[in-house]
This record gives structure tokens, C-alpha cells and sequence, in this order.
């Protein structure tokens, strides 16, 4: 430490280097060098809150790196220094004292001494900068917290334009896959519905001109694909429908205690004669009293829709089941299939709109490209995510998860 450098001078550089930083680690790691020239900043920590205020990213240094951590703030000292509202420095003895009254949690190795002050903006608190002295008591002075003060208005600004800086991008992200997202939904329009009004329009044109000279067996043929072509096209605008809800705000889930043992018997019941066609076998194994906390309506549809698409993607005999974990804090399903499976570079477009993955099943069924978008939109609607685990030719096992059920 250099007795001929002031605070002043500190302040000086720190601003400048607190406000060229990019991210939090460099706005830490120019406290942490400037610092070091008025104090033993070797424990200096830097902790940032999440949005919920309920978690805390935690910057320090080990060795010669900057590392990060994040915790759940509930009775730390970082929790207390909030709940107190001012900056504090804590004697090994006090921090004692407020484990044994049960304020904070116990610490195996408190500090010989704890200062610790507010980064804020406006009264909202974003975070904390604290130095804990392992040492001794006289490692680390009440006369140092004044200067964390002075320079803690500098930190919060230099975190705050970042923190705005990354609001941006995440804005613009969502901008351009909003934009993505659109251009998608009028080339669904334009492509898919085109083709089977072609047919539509087509079919019946041939019968309205040339139903006299046909054979019952080509008139027949042409019924049928009218027919196709119009469930087809139903579809496609029944989920075009939902979609277009779920994108415009439309569609709030509603969500309650749900026995998913329920949702999956029905599901397959409704899909066994579209099974029995191809003479696949649907199983459950999900068992009765399995609850998750989700909208019923939403997860039907979600469930249903992957089912049908396993069918879709399942030779002849094969067979399609359905099962469920219960894990700590979630109930996790999954969806498996012994078809056709799916390509490596596949999988991480099956979720996407701006990526279609748009294949004929193995008896030539035609999908609408969004069953499979509007699953993921249900099921992060719902708190819970979604993937699919799948090789060629090995079926394919597609999982997700939501939350369990509320006492």
C-alpha cells in the first residue's frame, strides 16, 4: 500500500476503468487493482443480484483468476448487509453473535472481520462490495469502509450501463426472432396452405367438369384426396390459430394440481385408432398420483401432439411409450418411440420456427412443421422445457419437464 496516494487519485483511475469495463468481471478486476494500492484486497468480493432478488453472483479472486459463483442469498452476511440497509463492519465477535440469534446462517470460519457496503441506483439495491480479514481484527479497519463508500456510486453506475447495455441485446435478440418469427408464419401461409388448395381446388375442378365420363373408382380416389387435403389444411390452420394467440398474449395458462397418469390414458385412448392403422402398440407407464403443477388444456395438447408424432415416425409393429420421473423439484415425461429416429443435426431444429425440419412419416403422413414449436410454446408457458434424445434408426425419446405439484 502506497501512504502517498489518496483516495482521490484512486477514485480518479477507478472511474475510468469501472466505466471501459465490458463486463463484470473486468468492472471487478479494475476494483480489485486499484484497491490494492490503499488495502489488502486479496478477499475483495463483488456481488451482483439476480432480477428476483433472491440470488446473488458472487465475483472474487482465486490464485491469480477471477471466478464466479451464484448462491441463494437466505441468511448470509450479503442478505443481512441488505436487510440493514447501510454499510457495516462486523467484528468475528458480532458475527458470531448473529449466528447464535439464527440471523445468519453458521459459518465454519467467520472472518476476523467483515466490512461490507450497498452498490444501488436510486434506493434499489443491485448488489454489494465486501472484504472480509482472515487475519486479524486490525487486517481490515473500520477507517477502510469509507472509501468502499466513495467509490461504490462509480461500481453501481459502471454496473447499471452494463446491465443496460445487456438488456439491449437480449432486446434486439428477441426483436430479430420476433422478426424470424413472422416472416416464418407468412411462409407457412403462403407455402403450406397453397399446396393443398391446389389440390382441393384441383380435385373437385376435375369432378365439376368431368364427373359423367369417370369411373366410380377415379371419382373415389379424388373424393379421398379432397378429403385429405382439407384435414391436412385444417390442421395446419388450427395450429396456425394457437400460435398466432400464444405470440399476441392471447393465451395465459391456467395451471392447478394435475394427475398426469389422467392426461396420458386419454391421450392414448383418443390416438389408438390412428396406432391401430399401423398396428403400433401405445403403452403408459406413468403412474397414477404423479401431479404436476400445469394448465390441463395446454399439456393435453402438448402430450398429444408427441405421441402422434412418435406414431408418425414408427414403422408397422412397432410400439410407443409413455413414462414419467418424479424428481425434486419437478416431474419429468418422456415420450419414446422405436422408429425411424432423427438426425444428429436435426434435433436442435425440431424446437425452432426459423428452422423447419418439416418429414414424411413412414406411411407418407404429411405434419403441419408447427406441432412440435407449439409443444415447446405449452410447455415454457408452464414453467418447464423441453428436448429430444434421438439416433437414426433407434427411435427416438423426446422429454420434458414441469413443475410439481403445489401443496
Amino acid at each position: 500500500m502506497d501512504p502517498n496516494t489518496t483516495v482521490k487519485e484512486i477514485t480518479v483511475k477507478l472511474f475510468t476503468a469501472v466505466n471501459l469495463a465490458a463486463t463484470p468481471e473486468e468492472v471487478f478486476a479494475s476494483i480489485h487493482k486499484e484497491l490494492s494500492v490503499l488495502m489488502n484486497t486479496q478477499n475483495l468480493y463483488l456481488g451482483l443480484l439476480s432480477e428476483d432478488k433472491e440470488r446473488i453472483t458472487t465475483y472474487y479472486i482465486h490464485d491469480i483468476n477471477i471466478l464466479s459463483e451464484v448462491s441463494l442469498l437466505e441468511k448470509s452476511l450479503n442478505s443481512y448487509l441488505i436487510q440493514q440497509n447501510t454499510s457495516l463492519c462486523l467484528t468475528q465477535k458480532e458475527i458470531l453473535e448473529l449466528e447464535s440469534n439464527n440471523i445468519i446462517k453458521p459459518n465454519s470460519s467467520p472472518a476476523k472481520v467483515w466490512i461490507g457496503t450497498l452498490l444501488k441506483i436510486g434506493n434499489e439495491v443491485i448488489g454489494i462490495l465486501a472484504l472480509p480479514g482472515f487475519e486479524t481484527e486490525s487486517s481490515i479497519t473500520n477507517d477502510q469502509l469509507p472509501v468502499l463508500e466513495e467509490i461504490s456510486s462509480y461500481i453501481s453506475f459502471a454496473i447499471h450501463r452494463l446491465q443496460s447495455v445487456q438488456a439491449l441485446r437480449v432486446s434486439e435478440q428477441h426483436l430479430r426472432e420476433s422478426n424470424i418469427s413472422k416472416d416464418k408464419f407468412f411462409s407457412i401461409i403462403a407455402h403450406d396452405l397453397r399446396g393443398p388448395f391446389n389440390a382441393i381446388i384441383g380435385f373437385s375442378d376435375l369432378l365439376y367438369n368431368d364427373y359423367d365420363q369417370m369411373e366410380e373408382a377415379e371419382k373415389m380416389t379424388m373424393i379421398r384426396n379432397i378429403h385429405d387435403a382439407s384435414i391436412g389444411t385444417f390442421k395446419l390452420l388450427e395450429n396456425l390459430l394457437e400460435w398466432s394467440r400464444i405470440q399476441t398474449g392471447r393465451t395465459i395458462p391456467n395451471p392447478e394440481n394435475i394427475d398426469l397418469s389422467t392426461i396420458a390414458n386419454t391421450s392414448l385412448g383418443v390416438l389408438k385408432p390412428l396406432a391401430e392403422k399401423k398396428n403400433i402398440k401405445l403403452f403408459s407407464g406413468i403412474h397414477f398420483g404423479t401431479i404436476a403443477f400445469c394448465d390441463e388444456t395446454m399439456i393435453t395438447t402438448a402430450i398429444r401432439n408427441l405421441i402422434s408424432n412418435s406414431i408418425k415416425f414408427t414403422s408397422p409393429g412397432g410400439n410407443v411409450r409413455i413414462w414419467g420421473t418424479t424428481k425434486e423439484n419437478h416431474v419429468e415425461i418422456t415420450v419414446a418411440d422405436n422408429g425411424v429416429g432423427i438426425p444428429k443435426a436435426n434435433l436442435e431444429k425440431l424446437f425452432r420456427l426459423d428452422e423447419s425440419v418439416k418429414t414424411r412419416g413412414t406411411a407418407g403422413e404429411q405434419g403441419t412443421g408447427l406441432g412440435l414449436i407449439l409443444c415447446r410454446e405449452f410447455i415454457e408457458l408452464n414453467g418447464g422445457s423441453i428436448w429430444a434424445e434421438s439416433e437414426p434408426g433407434m427411435g427416438s425419446q423426446f422429454k420434458f419437464t414441469l413443475p410439481k405439484q403445489i401443496p
